[in-house]
């Protein structure tokens, strides 16, 4: 219910990487809104239809920007465990 896989010829694939298709920091696919009509997750990156999921991901980005986004995605992902724990104390 959430999503349809359409399989794709695998020669397709291999040609876009070949040519440097732009699929290396993929985003905007996970859209961060206020509820599960206009967003996957919360501001919080917590699944809106799946219980106690979190999503720690450049999908999240709307955009990248000129760099390797690899380090905003670690200072979320540490910000995310530090609330956590918080939950937990």
């Amino acid at each position: 219910d959430l999503a349809e896989l359409v399989p794709r010829d695998g020669s397709k694939w291999y040609a876009t990487l070949r040519n440097c298709g732009g699929i290396y920091h993929p985003s905007g696919t996970i859209r961060i809104g206020t509820d599960r009509s206009n967003g996957v997750v919360s501001a919080d990156l917590r699944a809106f239809r799946v219980p106690n999921l979190y999503v720690v991901s450049t999908a999240t980005f709307p955009v990248v920007g000129g760099a390797n986004p690899t380090l905003m995605m670690m200072l979320f992902g540490s910000d995310l465990a530090e609330r956590l724990a918080q939950k937990r104390l």
